[in-house]
């Protein structure tokens, strides 16, 4: 990728390499981003998406990162784009993705080797349910860890106890959305009669969701999306242009969420029984090391958080007690939606590119 050219991607960018591989069964899509020619990476990047999103939603970072001496590597997760769309939920469980992540990682010798040691450590980088998984990623692995990031998505702790959606929606009500999602609803709704996904339906779906509550289109705008109530349905094929994605973005999104239908993303609302119980795991461990050292542990791996300002379905106030869970966390702010990696993109690659300055030395200095 030339360095000069930061450019945000566009659909199929010929500056970064598409490719496909086999992990635990399941096919990956995945770009792969390299440092400009002759350059050493300094690290291997690790982004994920959340939803509703794909690789591309990582477009305003990807150039910029590699231009900056990182390898980056962003897959289309589970259930979107160009990777298979599972219809059972099992495959969706966090767990299982992380390890499906790791396997993509050494099955294709992508981890730069980092220090003297040379170890072979990836840093992460998360937004949405991208950022849930970089936290469970360096809680099962811390090992494999060099650095963390999240944009908008808090740390939260493995749960001791379930909580169901429908009560965890009474506690935090900037989630009744998910109830929605988690439903059969979307499904059904942009489905045709055919049986086959709408591709109109899953467009007019996609813009509400980017032109939602929050964002920057004019406040006296249709809402086709609040944390509240969800899509609403009844307006989405009435509602304007979202302002932050192109009509190539948007029919490029739509394409994509059209191969497979919108099950496989929904099922990402529909895994609070099973990441419970696997997680139970790290609650043990933590319990473990607790009684060993006498204190309680924290994530050792240092980490970013870079919170929204105008996030509607996570407020700044949700990561309010994310510093007693890190020895080494660093906050970045941004004035944004959810859709902080667009709306604020300059601020965002600013803040990531300041931490990664401070935690990947260069290799002399190791």
């Amino acid at each position: 990728m030339a360095s000069a050219n930061l450019a945000k991607l566009a659909p199929n960018d010929p500056r970064v390499e598409h490719k496909d591989v086999q992990v635990n069964g399941r096919t990956y899509h995945y770009m792969l981003a390299r440092p400009p020619a002759g350059a050493e990476p300094k690290a291997t990047i690790l982004l994920v998406h959340g939803f509703p999103d794909l690789g591309l939603g990582w477009r305003h970072q990807v150039p910029v990162l590699a231009a900056q001496g990182f390898q980056v590597v962003v897959p289309d997760m589970l259930g979107y784009g160009g990777t298979d769309a599972p219809q059972d939920v099992e495959p969706y469980r966090h767990k299982s993705i992380i390890d499906d992540l790791l396997a993509l990682l050494d099955s294709q010798d992508l981890i730069v080797p980092l220090g003297p040691s040379r170890e072979r450590r990836v840093v992460l980088g998360g937004h949405d349910w991208g950022g849930q998984i970089v936290w469970r990623f360096t809680e099962w692995y811390p090992e494999r860890i060099a650095a963390t990031f999240s944009v908008c998505t808090p740390f939260f702790p493995p749960m001791p106890s379930f909580i169901d959606l429908s009560t965890l929606t009474q506690i935090i009500p900037s989630f009744k959305y998910q109830l929605q999602f988690a439903s059969e609803e979307v499904v059904d709704r942009t489905t045709g009669p055919d049986g086959k996904p709408s591709r109109a339906v899953i467009r007019d779906f996609l813009n509400a969701l980017w032109g939602g509550a929050g964002t920057i289109q004019a406040a006296d705008a249709p809402k086709g999306f609040t944390a509240a109530e969800g899509v609403n349905f009844s307006i989405i094929k009435d509602l304007p242009q979202a302002q932050l994605m192109s009509v190539e973005e948007l029919d490029f999104y739509a394409d994509q969420y059209s191969r497979n239908g919108m099950r496989g993303p929904t099922n990402w609302y529909r895994l609070r029984k099973l990441n419970f119980e696997d997680e139970l795991t790290l609650i043990e461990r933590r319990q473990k090391q607790a009684e060993e050292t006498g204190d309680e542990p924290k994530i050792k791996t240092p980490s970013l958080f870079i919170s929204a300002s105008r996030d509607v379905a996570l407020p700044p106030a949700m990561s309010a007690n994310m510093d007693m869970c890190f020895e080494s966390l660093t906050r970045g702010h941004v004035d944004a939606s959810h859709w902080a990696l667009v709306e604020a993109a300059s601020e965002v690659n600013a803040t990531i590119l300041s931490f990664l300055d401070n935690v990947i030395k260069p290799k002399a200095s190791l």
